[in-house]
């Protein structure tokens, strides 16, 4: 019996590799099995006595397949009645028995490859057959490593150097001794993932991944750089009513002097090493956790400040500023127009929204991600993340409250936009708020224009806010 029930998972193994390869219809996310392939490939395993108990079994009981019903097949005559279809109750299931199948084949590593390249359909039986060779008794080190040779051939497609880029720890967790014999290969994983996040290939949430991995390799981009915005006009504020403090009337302003900006959001490596060096006992423990590449998070405006003082110090040892210089929060001014440039445009690209451009909550991410990973959503000022991600702090107030519960508000800092009226005391009571740009990963689009103003009040940490 054990030996027939073997010969069923190998007959189901073969059927999961066939339809996927077919490019099978599709069940939700579970690929649709016709009873003609099903018994094509099942009596090259069950004798006829046993394959008509296993149709049965099929038809009757929900246990290896389900049966989904009739269907109309697109590959056949347009006359031909419909027929029983099925598909695996799980997909991760199916994933499996089609890695399963693949790693039978005579060259599972080329086929692996060349399939993933030509359909999101094979990443996760890919990531399968990569944990068969790192985790089955016997361990096979020499496959992963051919694995990696097919995933990064010259012109690989960007799945592979993802999938690539997933297994690489996994090689590493299981074959150490191996490691350090393969640097030149885990620096072409790090270089190839580095050129996937930074010009943006695949759908979002499968460069999310990416980046996520990426920071694990150790992110060799410098993640510190400033860009320089010159002196001038540009036009501030919105045409239109905003979701949060009123940012009417569109208007100029002038800002009468040269500064640089990040050109990232400061990332939790930065951070990390703020509260490392600095001994800097944070409100939020919280803000210490996640990737290193990913925008610091959790951060109150006063944890904000006192990370600006330490970077100040920090850089000026460094080099990367003049004794003259220091580091700071921007006002909203200057904020606006390294997002928007000086023509008032609705985004950092343009006036119509797009959700690749951008992690905000239309990206379907629902979390941070690394930063920099939306290239197409860069500000001419060459600034990234402006929007989306996480919201970014800034000195200038935006209300006054009657009291720090911040239930009702006495005065507001309205437009037009003026630098003297008081709303950049840096020393203001924390009966005031300050005001946060940008949107983030889990707000609508509205809120990630570069007019939207929203103020919050000094000392809470958010995971949204940094």
């Amino acid at each position: 019996a054990s030996g027939l029930a073997d010969k069923v998972l190998e007959g189901l193994a073969e059927v999961a590799y066939q339809a996927r390869d077919l490019g099978a219809m599709k069940h939700g996310d579970s690929t649709l099995i016709n009873l003609y392939l099903l018994r094509q490939v099942m009596m090259r395993y069950l004798p006829e006595a046993a394959l008509s108990v296993f149709e049965d079994y099929c038809l009757n009981a929900n246990g290896l397949l389900l049966a989904i019903g009739s269907r109309r097949l697109p590959d056949r005559p347009a006359n031909e009645e419909p027929v029983m279809c099925f598909a695996f109750p799980h997909l991760s299931f199916e994933e499996y028995l089609a890695s399963q199948y693949i790693a039978t084949l005579d060259n599972p590593e080329e086929a692996l490859a060349q399939r993933n390249a030509a359909s999101d359909r094979w990443f996760y039986a890919g990531l399968f057959l990569g944990e068969q060779y790192a985790l089955v008794t016997p361990k096979r080190a020499k496959n992963m490593l051919e694995m990696f040779h097919q995933l990064l051939k010259d012109g690989a497609a960007w799945r592979n150097v993802w999938l690539a880029g997933v297994l690489w720890p996994l090689f590493c967790a299981e074959f150490p001794e191996r490691r350090g014999d393969h640097a030149a290969l885990e620096g072409r994983v790090r270089e190839r993932l580095t050129t996937l996040c930074a010009t943006g290939q695949l759908l979002p949430p499968e460069r999310a991944d990416a980046g996520r991995v990426l920071s694990e390799l150790g992110d060799p981009r410098n993640l510190e750089e400033l860009v320089a915005i010159p002196q001038g006009p540009f036009i501030m504020g919105s045409k239109e009513e905003g979701p949060g403090l009123d940012e009417r009337p569109q208007h100029e302003v002038v800002i009468p002097y040269n500064y640089k900006i990040g050109k990232y959001p400061v990332t939790v490596k930065l951070w990390k090493r703020f509260a490392d060096e600095a001994k800097y006992d944070q409100r939020d423990s919280d803000s210490l956790k996640g990737y290193d590449n990913h925008p610091a998070h959790d951060v109150s405006w006063h944890d904000a400040c006192n990370f600006c003082q330490w970077l100040t110090d920090v850089w000026r040892k460094e080099g990367k500023i003049s004794g003259s210089e220091e580091a700071r929060l921007p006002t909203e001014a200057e904020w606006e127009r390294a997002a928007r440039d000086t023509d008032g445009r609705e985004w950092p690209w343009g006036d119509t929204f797009e959700e690749n451009r951008a992690n905000t909550d239309e990206s379907g991410i629902r979390r941070t991600t690394a930063v920099g990973i939306f290239p197409a959503g860069e500000s001419p000022a060459k600034c990234l993340d402006m929007i989306g991600n996480v919201w970014e702090w800034t000195i200038s107030l935006g209300a006054e409250y009657q009291d720090k519960s911040y239930a009702k508000r006495v005065r507001e800092f309205k437009y037009p936009y003026n630098s003297e009226d008081g709303r950049e005391d840096m020393r203001a009571s924390d009966t005031f708020s300050r005001v946060v740009r940008g949107g983030s990963f889990r707000r609508p689009h509205g809120f990630a224009r570069c007019a939207c103003r929203i103020d919050h009040y000094f000392d809470h940490p958010f995971n949204r806010y940094g």
